[in-house]
């Protein structure tokens, strides 16, 4: 009976080293995955992060090609305005130049104009006209 005891004390030794092998091995594979979950998520909130940071890059690129298309509109407008004030400018020098002509063409009784020496003579007379008393240029 002795024997047995003994056999039996040794199986049950036995197992519990076994059992207790067992535990510890299950303990470390469990912490060994509880580390693998939490590196994991160490590498998601990582890589959300890093989204996030291109998400804002990206924005503040889209706030400065706004920024640029903005300044450029009011460069054309800037451009639109000045074409505007020299079509008024040219229209302002037709209209004056018209006028020189029409106040011309007034103290040449309508004539057109002629060239060379006819036109000396012509200015000439028309001189003379003007500077007679009693007439109205």
């Amino acid at each position: 009976m002795r024997v047995e005891e003994e056999v039996k004390n040794e199986d049950n030794n036995v197992l519990e080293v076994v059992q207790k092998s067992v535990e510890e091995t299950t303990k470390t594979e469990v912490r060994e995955k509880e580390r693998e979950r939490e590196r994991e998520k160490d590498r998601e909130r990582e890589k959300d992060r890093e989204r996030e940071k291109d998400r804002e890059r990206d924005k503040e690129r889209e706030r400065g090609r706004e920024r640029e298309r903005e300044k450029e509109r009011e460069r054309d407008k800037v451009r639109e305005w000045e074409k505007e004030k020299e079509m008024d400018v040219m229209k302002a020098e037709s209209k004056e130049k018209s006028a020189e002509e029409e106040t011309e063409d007034k103290l040449t009784n309508n004539q057109p104009v002629q060239k060379g020496h006819v036109r000396k003579h012509r200015q000439r007379r028309i001189g003379n006209l003007i500077s007679q008393p009693g007439l109205d240029p």
